[in-house]
């Protein structure tokens, strides 16, 4: 069963390794420009028959930070990277472990190996069990650990200690007992429950409780982003989109939406809900818009809508960008003047709602001046364009 096994894991990892060539390129890039270091973060650990053997993994956190730290990932742990998150949470990372199951330094199946300091004492019995099978990429704890970061308590200071005393005696449980039924069939069905514990796990009710002002706010951008998106479209063709041209709103609705979504997780847009608004949050909300409005041109480009005018886009990021801007500054200044005394609050908000109002007012009277002069006739036969321009003037006025 053994030499059936091997062959299994030779056979299928490098099966895996040349069909996820494309992912590792990818992954490798997204990894360089994130951070400064190598791709790969190999690490010592600890195999069949206590043999050890350095594993390979995507670098997740800044190079050096495994030095800087405990040798466990904690939940929100301020060493990993960007990328290294959204790795982590995918279970990306471990994907180059492949080249350790080809190696013969483990298999695609069995306990998941363990660093040399925490093998050993004080569940030596334990661990003589687990060690009797060759480490896996996929083992029974991916099930029942899945997210194991969030297992420890959010105020947790030391971290090593609690995984061994609470964390590391149920994980060597469950492996002995796998390690004492191990089977290809069994195998089989491990994988099989890895990958879809895998798939499913990525997003926990806990995540979302934890980050749902997060979650709000970056879904709470784009979709502002389809609004921007259908006001350049009614600009574009004078408030009256030809039936032609709906299927291109929609198409662009469902990819500007992906590609904005992909920027602002990328830059951090979701986690701007800011204790102070500078320049450099400008600035990324500005990047950020126009790399997700660039996707989402060649996504349109690539389905062989180049019959769009380009116009339509320029007018939907510029939009976009000045009203995640004006909605950033003020949510800062809300804030701010929340965290102050209640009572200088109300006033600070009412010294702003009333100079907010007055610019309003003052807007409006200057676009009616202006408008007689250049546009006089604007009133008759098109009072939706004129009550549009007034309504834009009077809430920019006020926001700003």
């Amino acid at each position: 069963m053994m030499m059936l096994i091997r062959v299994v894991d030779v056979v299928t990892s490098g099966l895996l390794l040349a069909v996820s060539s494309p992912v590792f390129l990818a992954i490798a890039i997204l990894i360089k420009l994130d951070s400064p270091g190598p791709v790969f973060f190999l690490q010592e650990r600890v195999g069949r028959g206590w043999h050890r053997f350095r594993m390979f993994k995507f670098r997740k956190m800044a190079h050096g930070g495994k030095s800087n730290g405990p040798g466990i990932t904690a939940r929100f742990d301020p060493r990993v990277t960007r990328i290294g998150s959204w790795l982590e949470r995918m279970k990306l990372d471990e994907l180059p472990q492949l080249i350790n199951v080809l190696l013969g330094h483990m298999s695609l199946v069995g306990p998941r190996p363990e660093i040399p300091r925490f093998t050993g004492e004080p569940y030596s019995e334990l661990w003589n069990k687990v060690l009797q099978v060759k480490p896996g990429l996929f083992g029974p704890n991916q099930i029942t650990h899945r997210n194991e970061s969030e297992l420890f308590p959010s105020d947790c200071q030391e971290v090593e200690a609690y995984y061994v005393e609470h964390i590391l005696p149920r994980k060597l449980e469950v492996d002995a007992a796998y390690a004492a039924r191990k089977s290809l069939l069994y195998d089989i069905w491990i994988v099989l429950c890895g990958v879809w514990v895998s798939l499913t796990g990525t997003i926990t009710k806990d995540t979302i409780r934890t980050r749902r002002w997060q979650i709000a706010h970056l879904l709470t951008c784009v979709a502002l982003g389809e609004a921007t998106l259908i006001a350049a479209f009614l600009l574009r063709f004078d408030w009256n989109i030809p039936g032609q041209e709906i299927q291109h709103l929609q198409w662009g609705l469902v990819l500007m939406a992906v590609a904005r979504l992909i920027c602002f997780v990328q830059f951090g847009i979701h986690r701007s809900i800011h204790a102070f608004f500078n320049l450099f949050d400008a600035m990324r909300i500005c990047v950020s818009t126009a790399v997700g409005t660039l996707l989402g041109i060649t996504a349109q480009m690539l389905l062989n809508f180049r019959t769009l005018s380009r116009s339509i886009f320029v007018v939907d990021g510029l939009l976009l960008a000045v009203t995640l801007i004006a909605i950033s500054y003020t949510g800062d200044r809300l804030l701010a003047a929340v965290n102050r005394r209640r009572a200088l609050a109300r006033g600070w908000l009412r010294a702003c709602v009333g100079w907010g109002l007055t610019a309003g007012v003052a807007g409006v009277v200057a676009i009616l001046y202006a408008l007689a002069l250049v546009w006089p006739g604007i009133v008759v036969g098109r009072s939706f364009d004129f009550f549009c321009i007034v309504g834009v003037v009077f809430c920019s006025r006020v926001v700003l």
